[in-house]
């Protein structure tokens, strides 16, 4: 079972725009590459943060090619490895036997968030001044 959640609000949406806008100014080949850095950054932090009983979960967090050359899933669970609860300690369960969240995937999405943004405005920069001097005008 994957968690694959798409959380709506302020600091989500507005950080998906931003990288939407990011992928349309800087080279073809920067973007799939800092894509792939963030979403390692996103699982190493997730590993870190995800409460450990057996280590199956731990070792079950991986990252997916999505539906665009652009799009990666960070992702727990499922896909084979026969780790069916990565959604029950991300978001509880309130149905038989309740159980209480543990979040690790949102914690770790929201820290990389705010590191990446200086990192996407330094890309972003030095592919500007690239097509600068390549073209001499933006």
């Amino acid at each position: 079972m994957r968690i694959m959640a798409k959380v709506k609000g302020a600091p989500f949406a507005k950080f998906a725009a931003d990288l939407r806008r990011g992928s349309k100014t800087m080279k073809i080949k920067t973007t799939p590459l800092f894509v792939d850095i963030l979403a390692n950054r996103i699982l190493v932090n997730a590993k870190n943060r995800v409460v450990v009983d057996t280590g199956a979960l731990q070792a079950s967090g991986r990252v997916e090619m999505g539906f665009t050359p652009t799009q990666r899933i960070v992702a727990f669970g499922g896909g084979g490895t026969k780790v069916d609860y990565a959604k029950v300690i991300e978001f509880g369960r309130f149905s038989r036997a309740p159980f209480p969240a543990r979040p690790y995937l949102r914690p770790a999405l929201l820290e990389e968030m705010g590191a990446s943004r200086k990192d996407i405005k330094r890309e972003l920069e030095i592919s500007l001044a690239a097509y600068k001097k390549h073209y001499g005008f933006l």
